[in-house]
């Protein structure tokens, strides 16, 4: 169940647990969906999305754009410090401003000036 799960998923889009559950045998529960979040949850080619659940990223891009997402989800903040969401990645990994406006989804986050960042939509 756990590879049927993994192949509809997308490093591009984020797709939502029920439409998951339909690639499983099981029935649409509230328990079933459950278990298909835990399974996610555990598998670390799958990770969390702000709408559903995608790939996760292997690139160095994919690592940062991941703890972009994941601070601005954690902090709740709408304007933040690229420092503060990137602080766990060594220096040689840090982008550089030209990668990161290539790398940042316009219609999720917007690069703004001093190495801030801000979240479009919620």
């Amino acid at each position: 169940m756990r590879d049927a799960l993994l192949a509809k998923l997308s490093s591009d889009r984020a797709v939502r647990t029920d439409e998951l559950l339909e690639a499983t045998p099981l029935a649409r529960s509230a328990e079933n969906v459950a278990v298909v979040e835990a399974l996610l949850l555990l598998s670390p080619e799958a990770e969390r999305r702000e709408t559903g659940w995608a790939l996760a990223g292997r690139r160095r891009e994919d690592r940062l754009l991941r703890a972009i997402r994941e601070y601005a989800d954690g902090s709740g903040k709408r304007i933040f410090r690229l420092s503060a969401a990137l602080e766990g990645f060594p220096t040689h990994e840090l982008p550089t401003a030209d990668e990161l406006s290539d790398l940042l989804p316009g219609d999720e986050f917007k690069l703004l000036p001093n190495g801030m960042i801000k979240r479009v939509k919620n």
